[in-house]
């Protein structure tokens, strides 16, 4: 758009402005993003189930990162045990995730990352995904 400046005698020429908004959180692009779980591993040397997880990008458009995998409705027997944090600007607060990758993701590509659960109940674990880009989980 253009901008003008008046200060009630003289006008500035016009001047062209572009912004960029950033939005004050992370966006939920679960939309546009496959997710492929593999199979649980129990790893005996650490006491804990590891699960391979790849997220492909569907979209047309690149996926501004960093992304991040949210892990909704953890069933209450198991702990993400390499969490980075948990969500508090994006709703549902308070579900773990882990950051899958520091850069956007192309149309097409690929990335994976490796969960490792703690459940000393050894019970099943489930859990809804949540596909996070951008700052502010």
């Amino acid at each position: 758009f253009t901008f003008t400046a008046n200060n009630g005698f003289l006008s500035s020429p016009a001047v062209a402005v572009s912004l960029t908004i950033t939005p004050a959180h992370a966006m939920d692009v679960s939309g546009q993003v496959s997710v492929l779980r593999g199979d649980f591993r129990y790893r005996r040397a650490t006491n804990t189930f590891a699960q391979l997880v790849t997220l492909t990008n569907t979209s047309t458009a690149s996926l501004a990162g960093p992304l991040a995998l949210a892990l909704d409705q953890l069933s209450l027997n198991a702990r993400l045990a390499n969490a980075s944090g948990t969500t508090v600007a994006t709703l549902p607060a308070g579900s773990p995730f882990v950051t899958v990758s520091s850069s956007s993701l192309a149309p097409g590509a690929s990335v994976s990352v490796l969960l490792s659960f703690s459940d000393l109940n050894f019970r099943r674990i489930t859990y809804a995904t949540r596909i996070l880009s951008g700052n502010g989980n």
